[in-house]
């Protein structure tokens, strides 16, 4: 009988303890959705990293996409910390209902071949990229994105 009322008590202590652990992160001010350095943290279920704390940190990067029309479509994304340029113009183009003709190189990763209807190679101009106004120089699904990024694409006359 004692051992059963040990357990009890522990039990106890430990509902106790969780609860006045609870009480004090939501008294410390600490809530789902605060901007905490540059991230925005939020909690979610489906977490992508098995054994991580609940929280996931989010931020946003703008992508550009000129149309060549005198109009450039402009989303704000949102990226993790593994987001790349790939996966930000996907949310974009998703955003305006946009196809991607992507293209991959063994050797070098993916490019982008095509938006829309403007595909790579029409009128000799390819799309290209820039992060904050310097040209990508690696793939796009190697280029990382971080919080606050600029990534432009533009469909671009080919100087070869």
């Amino acid at each position: 009988m004692q051992s059963k009322k040990t357990n009890i008590a522990f039990l106890t202590l430990v509902f106790v303890l969780s609860v006045a652990v609870m009480t004090y992160l939501g008294l410390a001010g600490f809530k789902a959705g605060q901007e905490i350095d540059g991230y925005t943290y939020v909690f979610s279920p489906n977490q992508k990293t098995a054994g991580k704390v609940a929280g996931v940190a989010v931020a946003s990067a703008v992508v550009n996409i000129d149309r060549l029309t005198g109009t450039t479509l402009s989303a704000e994304v949102g990226i993790t910390e593994t987001t790349n340029v790939l996966e930000a113009l996907q949310e974009a183009a998703e955003t305006y209902g946009l196809s991607l003709d992507v293209a991959t190189s063994s050797s070098f990763g993916a490019y982008i071949n095509g938006i829309g209807e403007m595909k790579g190679g029409q009128d000799n101009r390819y799309w290209l990229y820039y992060v904050n106004g310097q040209p990508g120089t690696v793939a796009v699904d190697k280029q990382a994105v971080r919080p606050g990024d600029t990534i432009e694409f533009k469909f671009e006359q080919s100087i070869f």
